[in-house]
């Protein structure tokens, strides 16, 4: 590789690193925002029913993410199915819980394939590089003459 090259490479390489740890931070950051809303959705499912405050006659919702872990909602993203009777029974806390958890563990999920991709563009100067080097070489051979 000609110097020139070898600079590219280098600093591509290098903001390729650098842009890679940011899309972990920023995956994080979208992962730890994703967490506090499904606290907070969670405990305003566990807070007690202000029309029936002695809980005569009502069922309690399921509240814990753990427990809600099996039911599946329909959503673009997502293939998930639940009946509606159990949506609708709560007033629609139970798909926020679920909708929410299910945010959590897909940034969860994503979060290295992300930074992964980012890294993985970075060295594509690097192998543009090795590939013409090699193409040089191969053209010197061929018409007989060195390789500068």
């Amino acid at each position: 590789m000609v110097a020139k090259e070898k600079r590219r490479v280098v600093w591509s390489v290098a903001v390729g690193v650098l842009l890679a740890f940011a899309t972990e931070g920023i995956v994080r950051g979208l992962e730890w925002n994703a967490t506090s809303r499904l606290r907070a959705t969670v405990a305003d499912c566990k807070k007690p029913d202000p029309k029936d405050p002695v809980g005569k006659g009502h069922w309690e919702p399921v509240c814990e993410p753990d427990d809600l872990r099996g039911m599946k909602i329909e959503e673009p993203h997502y293939t998930r199915t639940v009946t509606d009777d159990e949506l609708i029974a709560d007033g629609g806390v139970t798909a926020q819980i679920i909708r929410a958890d299910q945010k959590v563990a897909a940034y969860r999920a994503d979060r290295w394939q992300y930074s992964g991709m980012v890294l993985a563009l970075s060295f594509l100067p690097l192998i543009w590089y090795f590939l013409l080097d090699r193409i040089r070489e191969i053209s010197a051979a061929v018409l007989g003459r060195d390789r500068p």
